[in-house]
């Protein structure tokens, strides 16, 4: 697995190896049974290695609150990163992220390790065969920017990792949904745009781009980490003398919201993959300059 990393930023917390939260010098008490060789239960000792307990449940020594996705404030951020714009109020810009509000932090899912990225351009050739000639006639038709593919792995040690997948997942879901039924302000949109940057100012440069499919590997043989989110429930409004439900709103009346709490579990180790398809406006199609282009003068207008 690549593992990205920059000195400046502090991008991962210490990795779990050996005695997970021991500490660098663990008394002989201390080493779990069966940690290397010996006696005890080999399951359990492999568990203890990680820092996991039996059933996934969190341990003390992992650091819970320590996040590995780490993130540059200066601007200067290289790594792949998949945002919305800042004007708008969706996803995890809503003023109610829900599950999504780690990627806020982030602006946008930033992928932990270097994942794979793919970019395709192609040149479309019409042909026109001619009655008695050795060769066929091609002219242009087009040019486009194809699909981009990434595929990456997100890694999941602690708590913050969990809830940083678990948003990363709703957003790419939501990604794929149009403002459908009972949607508000943008209700009959189709899905939003969304934003890649990575690498540098000259190779994924803010590019506009739609997701087009995106799909989460869960494997099989990794250990799976439980994790707890909270979220809004029922709203209930009631009489302030009485105490009993009431259809009426404002003095006299006490509105409560209940908070549903469920439990989730996320590998340790899966994969996201997503598909971008490019897009740009007629009006920034009209600023296309071929010469600016080739220099790499328009990168700075998201073109590729």
């Amino acid at each position: 697995m690549p593992v990205v990393e920059d000195s400046k930023v502090g991008l991962f917390a210490t990795p779990v190896y050996g005695n997970a939260g021991l500490g660098n010098n663990p008394t002989a008490d201390q080493i779990p049974k069966n940690s290397v060789s010996g006696s005890g239960d080999p399951a359990q000792a492999r568990l203890s290695k990680a820092g996991l307990s039996p059933g996934g449940a969190m341990t003390t020594g992992m650091g819970a609150e320590a996040p590995i996705i780490g993130f540059d404030k200066s601007g200067e951020e290289w790594r792949v990163r998949i945002s919305v714009s800042p004007k708008a109020q969706i996803l995890y810009r809503d003023p109610n992220p829900g599950v999504m509000k780690y990627l806020k932090d982030t602006d946008g899912v930033i992928f932990p390790y270097a994942p794979q990225v793919t970019v395709s351009y192609a040149a479309r050739y019409g042909s026109q065969p001619l009655t008695h000639t050795n060769y066929t006639n091609f002219f242009y038709e087009a040019s486009e920017v194809q699909a981009i593919q990434i595929s990456g792995e997100f890694s999941v040690q602690n708590d913050f990792d969990a809830q940083y997948l678990l948003g990363a997942l709703y957003f790419f879901r939501a990604a794929t949904k149009m403002f459908y039924g009972n949607s508000g302000t943008y209700q009959g949109a189709p899905p939003p745009l969304v934003y890649l940057d990575g690498y540098g100012a000259h190779y994924l440069p803010h590019v506009p781009c739609l997701v087009t499919q995106f799909s989460h590997t869960m494997p099989n043989d990794v250990d799976y980490i439980e994790t707890t989110v909270t979220s809004k429930g029922e709203s209930k409004t009631i009489d302030s003398a009485t105490k009993q439900p009431t259809s009426k709103t404002g003095a006299g009346t006490i509105t409560t919201e209940s908070s549903n709490v469920n439990k989730t579990r996320l590998p340790t180790v899966s994969t996201i993959s997503i598909t971008l398809q490019p897009v740009y406006s007629r009006t920034k199609q009209k600023e296309f300059d071929f010469g600016a282009f080739a220099r790499g003068d328009m990168i700075t207008k998201g073109m590729l």
